[in-house]
């Protein structure tokens, strides 16, 4: 489960802010890291019946964790 969460912040284009691997709330999870900011991460939703809002909810939450926008 951590490596689809890995792929899926990659397919967001968060490499470098990736940090640690745990749990949130019972569910896996990548903290997000960068310059003393941080957010949880635990997936969104990619199947078939999924809301696309769950994806664009996550991209809009960590757009600040970007490779192209990190210094």
């Amino acid at each position: 489960m951590l490596n689809k969460l890995r792929k899926q912040l990659a397919s967001l284009g968060i490499n470098k802010a990736q940090a640690n691997a745990g749990t949130s709330e019972g569910h896996p999870a990548i903290f997000v890291r960068w310059n003393g900011d941080e957010e949880v991460f635990t997936g969104y939703a990619d199947n078939y019946d999924a809301d696309p809002r769950d994806r664009e909810c996550a991209e809009r939450r960590l757009s600040r964790f970007k490779d192209s926008n990190l210094k």
